[in-house]
């Protein structure tokens, strides 16, 4: 697993964002040949939660996000919504 977060970590880094990945979280595996995870990290500024999905040729992509403020969001709001999200997607 940790694989899959060092290539979202340069996946999200070519995008300008420095991040780490605090929480990560597999849903399905090889579902219709995809990987499927969710992930929560933070920058210094932001909590952010992301599916991911790995195809089996190693390709990442990432979908829907939220990007939640630290000045307005504490962690355990954070991982309150992370949790959320993966109820939804279960």
């Amino acid at each position: 697993m940790n694989e899959y977060k060092e290539k979202y970590q340069k996946l999200m880094a070519n995008s300008g964002k420095d991040l780490q990945v605090i929480i990560c979280q597999k849903l399905k595996d090889n579902y219709f040949g995809v990987k499927r995870f969710f992930l929560m990290s933070e920058t210094t500024k932001e909590w952010i939660i992301h599916p991911i999905f790995i195809q089996d040729n190693g390709s990442i992509q990432t979908g829907n996000g939220s990007y939640l403020f630290k000045s307005l969001h504490s962690y355990e709001n954070a991982k309150d919504l992370l949790i959320e999200r993966i109820k939804q997607e279960i």
